[in-house]
């Protein structure tokens, strides 16, 4: 079939408190504060734009902070551009586990991207 229009959005992590090799989330496994990023990427050949500013949910969203981002509301991502945001966590005192969602959401199907935060507190 030729002439489909695609929109491929990979999600990429990093930063302090990413765990290597896992893209689809990231883990905070420290004693306190860490840093990780988020990069949404667009590889697809439509642009997609972003409906709403990054948002943290979940349980313990109090906990994680959006410290950067250049993905906002309104933000068009043509083919190859990328858009990152970096997340703080900030954990309250005492071991266990932390978790929240970092949401992206977009007009494209689906309509946003959903990325798994975990902090994980050793006593």
């Amino acid at each position: 079939m030729t002439g489909v229009q695609t929109c491929a959005l990979p999600i990429s992590t990093s930063g302090s408190a990413a765990v290597p090799y896992v893209t689809d989330r990231i883990e905070f496994a420290t004693a306190g504060a860490a840093t990780g990023a988020v990069r949404l990427s667009n590889l697809g050949t439509i642009a997609l734009r972003l409906i709403a500013g990054p948002a943290l949910n979940g349980e313990h969203a109090a906990q994680f902070a959006i410290a950067e981002a250049t993905c906002a509301e309104g933000l068009v991502l043509k083919k190859n551009d990328a858009c990152t945001v970096t997340i703080a966590f900030n954990p309250e005192a005492g071991p266990g586990l932390r978790v929240a969602v970092l949401r992206l959401a977009h007009d494209w199907i689906g309509a946003g991207a959903n990325v798994p935060l975990i902090g994980r507190l050793s006593p």
